[in-house]
């Protein structure tokens, strides 16, 4: 048994599997990034960084 995003059954398709949603109680998640400390990120990590920071920074509407 585990827990998945939604996006998952997409990626993974066998009969053997049966994917159920959760209702209740609401499932919530948070996103963190990670890298090594004291090294050197490179042009497009540091891109792909300032862009997640952007996307932070954006107010969110409703869902």
């Amino acid at each position: 048994m585990a827990l998945v995003p939604k996006s998952a059954k997409e990626l993974i398709s066998d009969p053997a599997l049966t994917y159920k949603t959760i209702i209740e109680p609401a499932v919530s998640t948070q996103t963190v990034i990670v890298w090594v400390r004291n090294r050197r990120l490179s042009a497009s990590s540091k891109h792909f960084l300032d862009l997640l920071r952007a996307m932070a920074r954006k107010p969110k509407g409703p869902c």
